[in-house]
Protein backbone atom coordinates (compact mmCIF):
# COMPACT_ATOMS: atom_id res chain seq x y z
CA UNK A 1 0.00 0.00 0.00
CA UNK A 2 1.26 3.53 -0.72
CA UNK A 3 2.39 6.02 1.74
CA UNK A 4 0.06 8.96 2.43
CA UNK A 5 2.16 11.45 2.98
CA UNK A 6 2.08 15.55 2.10
CA UNK A 7 4.00 15.84 -1.39
CA UNK A 8 5.88 18.40 0.17
CA UNK A 9 7.85 16.28 2.63
CA UNK A 10 8.54 13.20 0.61
CA UNK A 11 11.66 10.95 1.15
CA UNK A 12 13.44 8.14 -0.41
CA UNK A 13 11.52 5.07 -0.83
CA UNK A 14 8.29 6.28 -0.59
CA UNK A 15 5.54 4.81 -2.93
CA UNK A 16 3.43 7.18 -5.18
CA UNK A 17 0.29 7.13 -7.02
CA UNK A 18 0.41 2.78 -6.32
CA UNK A 19 3.71 2.18 -8.63
CA UNK A 20 6.43 4.88 -8.99
CA UNK A 21 8.98 4.25 -6.04
CA UNK A 22 10.98 7.81 -5.27
CA UNK A 23 15.17 7.39 -5.34
CA UNK A 24 16.57 10.40 -4.53
CA UNK A 25 16.15 13.96 -4.81
CA UNK A 26 17.65 15.26 -8.29
CA UNK A 27 16.03 19.24 -8.10
CA UNK A 28 14.45 21.65 -5.96
CA UNK A 29 12.77 25.54 -6.89
CA UNK A 30 10.47 27.33 -5.69
CA UNK A 31 8.06 26.01 -7.46
CA UNK A 32 8.65 22.29 -7.22
CA UNK A 33 10.65 19.34 -6.88
CA UNK A 34 11.92 16.73 -8.68
CA UNK A 35 12.88 13.42 -7.76
CA UNK A 36 14.62 10.37 -9.94
CA UNK A 37 12.06 7.66 -9.20
CA UNK A 38 11.05 3.94 -10.51
CA UNK A 39 8.33 2.07 -12.37
CA UNK A 40 7.56 -0.62 -10.15
CA UNK A 41 5.86 -2.58 -12.62
CA UNK A 42 8.38 -1.59 -15.66
CA UNK A 43 11.52 -0.68 -13.58
CA UNK A 44 11.68 2.22 -16.17
CA UNK A 45 13.54 4.88 -14.24
CA UNK A 46 11.31 8.43 -14.60
CA UNK A 47 11.82 11.73 -13.19
CA UNK A 48 8.89 12.49 -11.06
CA UNK A 49 8.06 16.28 -10.39
CA UNK A 50 5.70 17.59 -7.49
CA UNK A 51 4.63 20.85 -6.17
CA UNK A 52 7.17 22.51 -3.29
CA UNK A 53 3.95 22.96 -0.69
CA UNK A 54 0.37 23.20 -1.19
CA UNK A 55 -0.46 25.91 -3.27
CA UNK A 56 -3.74 26.20 -5.41
CA UNK A 57 -1.54 28.46 -8.02
CA UNK A 58 1.15 25.67 -8.13
CA UNK A 59 -1.79 22.75 -8.77
CA UNK A 60 -2.03 25.07 -11.50
CA UNK A 61 1.19 25.89 -13.13
CA UNK A 62 1.99 21.71 -12.75
CA UNK A 63 -1.07 21.04 -14.57
CA UNK A 64 -0.50 23.99 -17.31
CA UNK A 65 2.78 22.57 -17.69
CA UNK A 66 1.34 19.14 -18.36
CA UNK A 67 -1.26 20.31 -20.84
CA UNK A 68 1.56 22.06 -22.80
CA UNK A 69 3.88 19.21 -22.48
CA UNK A 70 1.27 16.62 -23.39
CA UNK A 71 0.89 18.60 -26.61
CA UNK A 72 4.68 18.38 -27.77
CA UNK A 73 6.38 16.03 -29.13
CA UNK A 74 9.86 17.64 -29.73
CA UNK A 75 13.29 15.50 -29.53
CA UNK A 76 14.22 19.23 -28.10
CA UNK A 77 11.92 19.40 -25.34
CA UNK A 78 11.07 17.09 -22.17
CA UNK A 79 8.92 14.69 -22.64
CA UNK A 80 6.17 14.31 -20.33
CA UNK A 81 4.72 10.70 -20.04
CA UNK A 82 2.28 10.73 -17.11
CA UNK A 83 0.31 12.76 -14.98
CA UNK A 84 -0.26 11.04 -11.62
CA UNK A 85 -1.98 11.81 -8.46
CA UNK A 86 -0.51 11.34 -4.96
CA UNK A 87 -2.48 9.48 -2.62
CA UNK A 88 -3.86 12.58 -0.95
CA UNK A 89 -4.64 14.11 -4.80
CA UNK A 90 -1.62 16.47 -5.18
CA UNK A 91 -0.76 15.86 -9.05
CA UNK A 92 2.50 14.77 -10.13
CA UNK A 93 4.36 14.99 -13.60
CA UNK A 94 6.10 11.65 -14.16
CA UNK A 95 8.70 12.79 -17.31
CA UNK A 96 11.77 11.12 -19.22
CA UNK A 97 14.44 11.25 -16.96
CA UNK A 98 17.53 13.32 -18.09
CA UNK A 99 21.44 13.04 -16.81
CA UNK A 100 23.51 16.04 -17.95
CA UNK A 101 23.77 19.61 -16.95
CA UNK A 102 21.85 22.81 -17.27
CA UNK A 103 23.42 25.67 -19.31
CA UNK A 104 23.17 27.80 -16.25
CA UNK A 105 25.08 25.07 -14.58
CA UNK A 106 27.39 25.39 -17.80
CA UNK A 107 27.90 28.79 -17.15
CA UNK A 108 28.61 29.00 -13.70
CA UNK A 109 31.37 26.92 -14.49
CA UNK A 110 32.65 28.56 -16.97
CA UNK A 111 31.33 31.76 -17.40
CA UNK A 112 30.91 32.04 -21.28
CA UNK A 113 30.90 29.21 -24.26
CA UNK A 114 32.58 29.57 -27.31
CA UNK A 115 30.58 30.46 -30.43
CA UNK A 116 30.25 27.52 -32.13
CA UNK A 117 28.38 25.34 -28.35
CA UNK A 118 26.54 28.43 -27.91
CA UNK A 119 25.31 28.61 -31.39
CA UNK A 120 24.05 24.69 -31.36
CA UNK A 121 22.45 24.84 -28.07
CA UNK A 122 20.57 28.35 -29.41
CA UNK A 123 19.93 26.58 -32.99
CA UNK A 124 17.82 23.68 -31.25
CA UNK A 125 16.46 25.93 -28.35
CA UNK A 126 15.14 27.57 -31.37
CA UNK A 127 13.39 24.47 -33.02
CA UNK A 128 12.00 23.78 -29.55
CA UNK A 129 10.32 27.35 -29.89
CA UNK A 130 9.03 26.50 -33.46
CA UNK A 131 7.15 23.53 -32.76
CA UNK A 132 5.69 25.18 -29.33
CA UNK A 133 4.62 28.33 -31.38
CA UNK A 134 3.52 26.08 -34.35
CA UNK A 135 0.71 25.11 -31.69
CA UNK A 136 0.00 28.41 -30.71
CA UNK A 137 2.12 27.81 -27.12
CA UNK A 138 4.54 30.48 -25.87
CA UNK A 139 7.02 29.20 -23.07
CA UNK A 140 7.40 32.52 -21.37
CA UNK A 141 10.05 31.96 -18.51
CA UNK A 142 13.02 30.92 -21.11
CA UNK A 143 16.26 30.89 -19.19
CA UNK A 144 19.48 28.82 -18.51
CA UNK A 145 18.00 27.13 -15.69
CA UNK A 146 15.43 25.55 -18.25
CA UNK A 147 17.76 24.84 -20.75
CA UNK A 148 19.11 21.16 -19.82
CA UNK A 149 22.18 19.42 -22.39
CA UNK A 150 21.32 15.84 -21.55
CA UNK A 151 23.89 13.19 -21.83
CA UNK A 152 21.72 9.48 -22.99
CA UNK A 153 23.91 6.53 -22.06
CA UNK A 154 23.51 5.12 -25.62
CA UNK A 155 24.86 8.41 -27.20
CA UNK A 156 27.81 10.24 -28.08
CA UNK A 157 26.79 13.79 -27.60
CA UNK A 158 24.51 16.34 -25.52
CA UNK A 159 20.70 16.67 -26.64
CA UNK A 160 19.38 19.84 -25.58
CA UNK A 161 15.93 19.63 -23.75
CA UNK A 162 13.66 22.75 -23.00
CA UNK A 163 12.42 22.31 -19.44
CA UNK A 164 9.46 24.15 -17.39
CA UNK A 165 6.36 25.00 -19.37
CA UNK A 166 4.51 25.83 -16.19
CA UNK A 167 3.67 29.28 -17.13
CA UNK A 168 3.56 28.53 -20.60
CA UNK A 169 0.79 30.31 -22.56
CA UNK A 170 -1.71 27.93 -24.53
CA UNK A 171 -3.65 30.78 -27.52
CA UNK A 172 -5.28 27.69 -28.73
CA UNK A 173 -7.54 26.99 -25.36
CA UNK A 174 -6.99 30.74 -23.77
CA UNK A 175 -10.19 32.09 -22.41
CA UNK A 176 -11.30 35.54 -22.05
CA UNK A 177 -10.63 35.02 -17.95
CA UNK A 178 -6.86 35.95 -16.58
CA UNK A 179 -5.25 34.49 -13.63
CA UNK A 180 -1.87 35.06 -11.57
CA UNK A 181 -0.29 33.01 -14.06
CA UNK A 182 -1.65 35.53 -17.19
CA UNK A 183 0.04 38.22 -15.55
CA UNK A 184 3.19 39.87 -15.10
CA UNK A 185 5.25 36.04 -15.76
CA UNK A 186 8.75 35.56 -15.96
CA UNK A 187 12.51 35.53 -14.74
CA UNK A 188 13.01 39.31 -14.70
CA UNK A 189 16.43 39.31 -16.43
CA UNK A 190 15.04 37.37 -19.64
CA UNK A 191 11.31 39.38 -19.82
CA UNK A 192 10.81 40.96 -22.84
CA UNK A 193 9.32 44.45 -22.92
CA UNK A 194 5.42 42.96 -22.87
CA UNK A 195 5.93 41.14 -20.17
CA UNK A 196 7.76 43.56 -17.96
CA UNK A 197 4.25 46.16 -19.30
CA UNK A 198 2.30 42.56 -18.17
CA UNK A 199 0.65 43.19 -21.48
CA UNK A 200 -2.20 40.84 -21.84
CA UNK A 201 -1.06 40.00 -26.08
CA UNK A 202 2.75 38.36 -24.79
CA UNK A 203 3.61 36.20 -28.30
CA UNK A 204 6.31 34.32 -29.69
CA UNK A 205 8.54 37.25 -29.70
CA UNK A 206 8.56 37.04 -26.00
CA UNK A 207 10.04 33.90 -26.36
CA UNK A 208 12.74 35.31 -29.05
CA UNK A 209 13.62 38.04 -27.24
CA UNK A 210 14.30 35.70 -24.20
CA UNK A 211 16.35 33.74 -26.60
CA UNK A 212 18.15 36.24 -27.47
CA UNK A 213 19.37 37.25 -23.85
CA UNK A 214 20.59 33.43 -23.39
CA UNK A 215 22.69 33.80 -26.75
CA UNK A 216 24.12 37.08 -25.26
CA UNK A 217 25.10 35.97 -21.84
CA UNK A 218 26.63 32.31 -23.38
CA UNK A 219 28.94 34.60 -25.68
CA UNK A 220 29.81 37.32 -23.28
CA UNK A 221 28.88 35.65 -19.52
CA UNK A 222 27.08 38.94 -18.92
CA UNK A 223 23.45 39.50 -18.84
CA UNK A 224 22.23 42.03 -21.51
CA UNK A 225 20.60 44.31 -18.57
CA UNK A 226 21.89 44.39 -15.45
CA UNK A 227 20.03 45.82 -12.05
CA UNK A 228 17.39 45.45 -9.81
CA UNK A 229 13.94 45.76 -9.77
CA UNK A 230 12.95 48.93 -11.47
CA UNK A 231 16.50 50.17 -12.39
CA UNK A 232 16.35 46.15 -14.41
CA UNK A 233 12.68 47.18 -16.14
CA UNK A 234 14.03 50.36 -17.18
CA UNK A 235 16.90 49.09 -19.22
CA UNK A 236 14.75 46.92 -20.65
CA UNK A 237 12.10 48.61 -21.31
CA UNK A 238 14.13 52.10 -22.30
CA UNK A 239 17.82 51.29 -22.51
CA UNK A 240 20.03 50.88 -25.45
CA UNK A 241 20.19 47.86 -26.49
CA UNK A 242 23.82 46.17 -25.90
CA UNK A 243 25.91 44.57 -28.49
CA UNK A 244 27.90 41.45 -28.20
Amino acid sequence: MSERIEAYKLLPGVLLAGKYRLRRKIGQGAMGVVWAASNEATGREVALKVIARPDPSLRKRLLREAQSCGALQHPNIVDVIDVARTENGEPCLIMELLVGESVAALLEARRRLDAPLAARIAHDVAGALAAAHAVQIVHRDLKPANLFLHRPAEASDFVVKVLDFGVAKNFAVASGATSTLDAAVGSPFYMSPEQVRADRDVDPRADLWALGVVLFEMLTGVRPFQGEGPQLFSQILEGEIPKV
